[in-house]
Protein backbone atom coordinates (compact mmCIF):
# COMPACT_ATOMS: atom_id res chain seq x y z
CA UNK A 1 0.00 0.00 0.00
CA UNK A 2 1.98 2.45 -1.47
CA UNK A 3 0.08 5.28 0.89
CA UNK A 4 2.34 3.98 4.10
CA UNK A 5 5.18 3.94 1.93
CA UNK A 6 6.75 6.47 4.33
CA UNK A 7 6.51 5.15 7.19
CA UNK A 8 9.16 2.63 7.83
CA UNK A 9 11.14 6.27 7.41
CA UNK A 10 9.12 7.11 10.78
CA UNK A 11 10.54 4.01 12.56
CA UNK A 12 14.16 3.92 11.34
CA UNK A 13 16.82 6.69 9.68
CA UNK A 14 19.77 4.46 9.79
CA UNK A 15 21.91 6.27 6.96
CA UNK A 16 19.11 8.28 5.53
CA UNK A 17 19.99 11.72 7.39
CA UNK A 18 21.86 14.16 6.46
CA UNK A 19 21.62 15.76 10.01
CA UNK A 20 23.58 14.99 12.90
CA UNK A 21 20.72 13.46 15.27
CA UNK A 22 22.34 12.66 18.22
CA UNK A 23 23.46 15.97 18.54
CA UNK A 24 19.86 17.87 18.02
CA UNK A 25 18.84 14.67 20.50
CA UNK A 26 21.44 15.85 23.03
CA UNK A 27 19.26 19.17 22.67
CA UNK A 28 16.23 17.34 23.05
CA UNK A 29 17.13 15.77 26.44
CA UNK A 30 18.75 18.75 27.48
CA UNK A 31 15.68 20.87 26.94
CA UNK A 32 13.14 22.40 28.96
CA UNK A 33 10.17 22.47 26.36
CA UNK A 34 7.63 20.31 27.15
CA UNK A 35 8.17 16.83 25.19
CA UNK A 36 5.80 16.37 23.06
CA UNK A 37 6.30 19.93 21.53
CA UNK A 38 10.43 18.87 21.34
CA UNK A 39 10.22 15.57 19.48
CA UNK A 40 8.48 17.77 16.85
CA UNK A 41 10.51 16.20 14.21
CA UNK A 42 9.86 12.64 12.47
CA UNK A 43 13.00 11.73 13.22
CA UNK A 44 13.00 12.62 16.68
CA UNK A 45 10.42 9.59 17.17
CA UNK A 46 13.03 6.89 15.85
CA UNK A 47 14.34 3.76 16.57
CA UNK A 48 17.49 5.70 15.81
CA UNK A 49 16.88 8.67 18.58
CA UNK A 50 15.61 6.40 20.67
CA UNK A 51 19.32 4.70 21.19
CA UNK A 52 20.44 8.14 21.66
CA UNK A 53 18.49 8.54 24.12
CA UNK A 54 18.88 5.04 26.73
CA UNK A 55 22.47 5.05 25.85
CA UNK A 56 22.74 7.88 28.47
CA UNK A 57 24.52 6.44 31.82
CA UNK A 58 21.49 7.29 33.75
CA UNK A 59 18.33 8.31 33.05
CA UNK A 60 16.18 11.72 34.84
CA UNK A 61 12.31 12.09 34.73
CA UNK A 62 12.72 13.85 31.35
CA UNK A 63 14.55 11.65 29.64
CA UNK A 64 11.85 8.75 30.43
CA UNK A 65 9.27 10.49 29.34
CA UNK A 66 10.75 10.64 26.03
CA UNK A 67 11.76 7.28 25.66
CA UNK A 68 7.84 6.76 26.45
CA UNK A 69 6.84 9.22 23.55
CA UNK A 70 9.53 7.38 21.37
CA UNK A 71 8.34 4.39 21.66
CA UNK A 72 4.42 5.17 21.58
CA UNK A 73 5.26 6.47 18.22
CA UNK A 74 7.19 3.21 17.03
CA UNK A 75 4.65 1.20 18.14
CA UNK A 76 1.70 3.15 16.03
CA UNK A 77 3.64 3.10 12.74
CA UNK A 78 4.27 -0.81 13.87
CA UNK A 79 0.61 -1.13 14.44
CA UNK A 80 -0.13 0.81 10.97
CA UNK A 81 2.23 -1.35 9.08
CA UNK A 82 -0.05 -4.55 10.47
CA UNK A 83 -3.13 -3.10 9.51
CA UNK A 84 -1.72 -2.91 5.64
CA UNK A 85 -0.70 -6.10 5.77
CA UNK A 86 -4.07 -7.72 7.24
CA UNK A 87 -6.00 -5.36 5.41
CA UNK A 88 -4.23 -6.82 2.07
CA UNK A 89 -4.77 -10.65 3.17
CA UNK A 90 -8.67 -9.89 3.26
CA UNK A 91 -8.87 -8.10 -0.23
CA UNK A 92 -5.66 -9.07 -1.98
CA UNK A 93 -4.58 -7.07 -4.87
CA UNK A 94 -1.97 -8.55 -6.99
CA UNK A 95 -1.48 -12.29 -8.33
CA UNK A 96 1.37 -14.45 -6.65
CA UNK A 97 3.60 -13.48 -8.83
CA UNK A 98 3.25 -10.05 -9.08
CA UNK A 99 3.62 -10.12 -5.26
CA UNK A 100 6.79 -12.47 -5.45
CA UNK A 101 8.08 -9.54 -7.68
CA UNK A 102 7.75 -7.57 -4.94
CA UNK A 103 9.02 -9.26 -1.89
CA UNK A 104 12.24 -9.96 -3.98
CA UNK A 105 13.05 -6.34 -4.95
CA UNK A 106 12.49 -5.97 -0.90
CA UNK A 107 14.87 -8.66 -0.57
CA UNK A 108 17.61 -7.05 -3.03
CA UNK A 109 16.95 -3.68 -1.51
CA UNK A 110 17.20 -4.36 2.25
CA UNK A 111 20.54 -7.26 1.54
CA UNK A 112 22.47 -4.33 -0.19
CA UNK A 113 21.62 -1.76 2.91
CA UNK A 114 22.70 -4.83 4.84
CA UNK A 115 26.08 -5.64 3.39
CA UNK A 116 27.14 -2.22 2.64
CA UNK A 117 25.79 0.26 5.19
CA UNK A 118 25.71 -2.23 8.33
CA UNK A 119 28.47 -4.30 7.66
CA UNK A 120 30.67 -2.63 4.31
CA UNK A 121 30.61 1.06 5.91
CA UNK A 122 31.95 0.21 9.30
CA UNK A 123 34.36 -2.66 8.19
CA UNK A 124 35.46 0.13 5.66
CA UNK A 125 34.91 -2.57 2.71
CA UNK A 126 31.37 -1.19 1.18
CA UNK A 127 32.78 1.07 -1.52
CA UNK A 128 32.27 4.47 0.32
CA UNK A 129 34.95 3.76 2.71
CA UNK A 130 37.36 1.35 1.27
CA UNK A 131 40.35 1.03 3.77
CA UNK A 132 38.44 3.14 6.22
CA UNK A 133 37.67 0.46 8.89
CA UNK A 134 35.66 2.72 12.14
CA UNK A 135 32.90 0.67 14.35
CA UNK A 136 31.56 3.94 15.23
CA UNK A 137 29.68 3.66 11.86
CA UNK A 138 28.12 1.18 12.74
CA UNK A 139 24.00 1.22 13.02
CA UNK A 140 23.90 0.94 16.77
CA UNK A 141 27.41 2.08 17.78
CA UNK A 142 26.33 3.61 21.25
CA UNK A 143 24.21 0.51 22.77
CA UNK A 144 26.78 -2.31 20.94
CA UNK A 145 23.43 -3.59 19.18
CA UNK A 146 25.00 -3.51 15.68
CA UNK A 147 25.47 -7.40 15.40
CA UNK A 148 22.10 -8.30 17.39
CA UNK A 149 20.27 -5.94 14.21
CA UNK A 150 22.40 -7.90 11.30
CA UNK A 151 21.34 -10.98 13.37
CA UNK A 152 17.62 -10.05 13.45
CA UNK A 153 17.68 -8.93 9.48
CA UNK A 154 19.09 -12.35 8.63
CA UNK A 155 16.61 -14.31 11.07
CA UNK A 156 13.74 -12.80 9.54
CA UNK A 157 15.60 -13.35 6.01
CA UNK A 158 15.52 -17.18 6.59
CA UNK A 159 11.99 -17.16 7.81
CA UNK A 160 11.40 -16.05 3.59
CA UNK A 161 13.77 -19.04 2.37
CA UNK A 162 13.15 -21.81 4.38
CA UNK A 163 10.64 -24.30 4.65
CA UNK A 164 8.00 -22.83 7.08
CA UNK A 165 4.59 -23.78 8.24
CA UNK A 166 2.89 -20.66 6.63
CA UNK A 167 3.48 -19.81 2.97
CA UNK A 168 6.45 -17.94 1.68
CA UNK A 169 9.32 -17.79 -1.15
CA UNK A 170 10.46 -21.48 -0.22
CA UNK A 171 6.93 -22.28 -1.07
CA UNK A 172 7.21 -20.60 -4.35
CA UNK A 173 10.04 -22.15 -5.18
CA UNK A 174 9.55 -25.55 -4.53
CA UNK A 175 6.38 -25.47 -6.39
CA UNK A 176 7.86 -23.91 -9.49
CA UNK A 177 11.57 -25.94 -9.09
CA UNK A 178 13.56 -23.59 -8.79
CA UNK A 179 15.01 -23.85 -5.05
CA UNK A 180 18.90 -24.59 -5.86
CA UNK A 181 19.48 -20.48 -5.53
CA UNK A 182 17.51 -20.41 -2.51
CA UNK A 183 19.14 -23.27 -1.05
CA UNK A 184 22.33 -21.32 -1.51
CA UNK A 185 20.91 -18.37 0.27
CA UNK A 186 20.04 -20.36 2.92
CA UNK A 187 23.50 -21.29 3.65
CA UNK A 188 24.75 -18.42 3.44
CA UNK A 189 22.36 -17.13 5.77
CA UNK A 190 24.07 -19.54 8.40
CA UNK A 191 27.60 -19.20 7.34
CA UNK A 192 27.04 -15.47 8.09
CA UNK A 193 25.10 -15.85 11.90
CA UNK A 194 28.03 -18.55 12.48
CA UNK A 195 30.45 -15.77 11.41
CA UNK A 196 28.42 -13.35 13.90
CA UNK A 197 29.18 -15.12 16.82
CA UNK A 198 32.52 -15.77 16.29
CA UNK A 199 33.60 -12.09 15.92
CA UNK A 200 33.93 -10.14 18.79
CA UNK A 201 30.54 -8.59 19.66
CA UNK A 202 30.01 -5.31 17.55
CA UNK A 203 33.74 -5.01 16.34
CA UNK A 204 34.26 -4.73 12.40
CA UNK A 205 38.03 -4.94 12.53
CA UNK A 206 38.36 -8.53 11.08
CA UNK A 207 34.39 -8.41 8.87
CA UNK A 208 35.83 -9.21 5.97
CA UNK A 209 34.34 -12.85 5.66
CA UNK A 210 31.01 -11.50 7.00
CA UNK A 211 31.34 -8.98 4.14
CA UNK A 212 31.44 -11.45 1.64
CA UNK A 213 28.72 -13.66 2.87
CA UNK A 214 26.45 -10.94 2.75
CA UNK A 215 27.50 -9.99 -0.34
CA UNK A 216 26.69 -13.34 -1.38
CA UNK A 217 23.34 -13.54 -0.26
CA UNK A 218 22.32 -10.28 -2.02
CA UNK A 219 23.91 -11.17 -4.95
CA UNK A 220 21.76 -14.38 -4.88
CA UNK A 221 18.55 -12.56 -5.06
Amino acid sequence: NYDYIDTPRFIDVFNNLKEDLNSQMRRVVNGTNDVKTTLFKNSFKTINALEFVIAQESLDDRSKEIIKEILNSIITNLQDIKGVYTNYLKNPKFKEKEEIAILVNVLVATSYRLKEWRVGNPAGLSAKFKGDIKNERAEYFLTQNSFEAIKSILEAQSDIVNSKDFKNLYTYAKNSGNQKELNEVSNSIKIALDELNFLPKDDFTNASYLFETVSKIHDLY
